[in-house]
């Protein structure tokens, strides 16, 4: 399938900048995670997410590319200009991002929404949207404790 590209689509941006250098075929062991440093044992680790391996993103195709294909093709569709603009998009991908709390995402939609024209006075209140969505969505679950309290009282 033929790639298409956007203004605004981190993912598939850096997955045509990673797949110029390794075009699907890098073997695990040859540079992938041989430059990494492992924590030894009572060591503790500086941080879980490698900040370089959203530039390996395309790896994630290496043993599958046609499904890798398929959801490149399907992603850049979604995130393309239609009845919302590519900069709506991108702060609603922000959002997103902190709510399902995707460090890599959280990089790439803040690149994107940047590039895409936003501010960070609108780039925060996208973030307050999903925080608000995520805090109500915790409470109304609570109605779950009181319907499980009830059966067990009674």
């Amino acid at each position: 399938m033929a790639r298409t590209t956007s203004t605004v689509i981190p993912f598939a941006r850096i997955g045509r900048q990673a797949q110029n250098r390794q075009e699907h075929n890098s073997p695990v062991g040859e540079g992938l995670l041989m430059n990494r440093r492992i924590a030894g044992p009572g060591e503790k680790m500086s941080h879980y997410y490698e900040e370089d391996d959203l530039e390996r993103f395309p790896e994630i195709g290496k043993y599958r590319p046609d499904l890798y294909d398929i959801f490149m093709n399907y992603y850049q569709g979604v995130m393309s200009a239609g009845a919302l603009t590519t900069r709506e998009k991108a702060l609603i991908a922000l959002a997103v991002a902190h709510a399902v709390q995707c460090p890599y995402c959280i990089d790439a939609y803040t690149r994107g929404s940047l590039e895409a024209g936003s501010n960070l006075e609108e780039m925060t209140e996208a973030i307050h949207v999903a925080a608000a969505i995520r805090g109500g969505a915790t409470l109304v679950h609570g109605i779950q404790v009181h319907n499980a309290a009830a059966k067990i009282t009674m």
